[in-house]
């Protein structure tokens, strides 16, 4: 993953700042779409696995109240299924993990917009002290929201989304697009 940012050749301090902040935001959008993705397929698989619980105990049911003849293997198959479903989610607290990943990507999205504004205002300004005080308050953000963070899944994944953010900010763009 590449995080080169262009600049123009002179390189002054608020040069230097501005290609630390869009190396920033390509870090904090690439978190943003991760965490997203992650709390979505959590809650997928919390649904999916509640969908099979409840369908395995309601053929269960059935087979009981209608007095059709189901074999013991059968039986057997379908309280398993429907056991082992419904003890996925809280074994694997898979409500709680989405819910962490959705404030992740929740605190992200707000990093991101504030970093946004701020190279938006270097770009129209000269680097002045409340610059830098916004700076050391974005970074004391994502301070915070580093104890949500977790090792990125696999490398296929990784580079789904890196490219996705590459599109959305290039880095050879970094002076003109936003």
């Amino acid at each position: 993953m590449d995080t080169t940012v262009l600049a123009p050749p002179v390189q002054s301090r608020r040069d230097l700042l501005m290609m630390r902040l869009f190396g920033d935001l390509q870090i904090v959008r690439f978190n943003e779409i991760y965490y997203h993705r992650r709390a979505v397929s959590l809650r997928k698989f919390s649904i999916g696995s509640s969908v099979l619980a409840t369908l395995a105990s309601s053929a269960v049911l059935c087979g009981l109240i209608s007095g059709a003849p189901l074999g013991a293997i059968a039986w057997k198959i379908l309280t398993g299924v429907a056991a082992i479903s419904a003890a996925m989610g809280p074994i694997f607290q898979l409500d709680s993990k989405a819910a962490l990943f959705e404030k992740a990507a929740l605190g992200y999205s707000i990093v991101r917009d504030r970093l946004k504004h701020l190279i938006q205002d270097l770009k129209m300004s000269s680097l002045d002290e409340t610059h830098i005080a916004r700076d050391v308050e974005i970074s004391a953000l994502r301070d915070a929201l580093a104890a949500l963070d977790e090792a990125p899944g696999p490398n296929r994944i990784r580079e789904q989304i890196w490219n996705q953010v590459m599109g959305e900010y290039p880095s050879d763009q970094a002076w003109s697009i936003l």
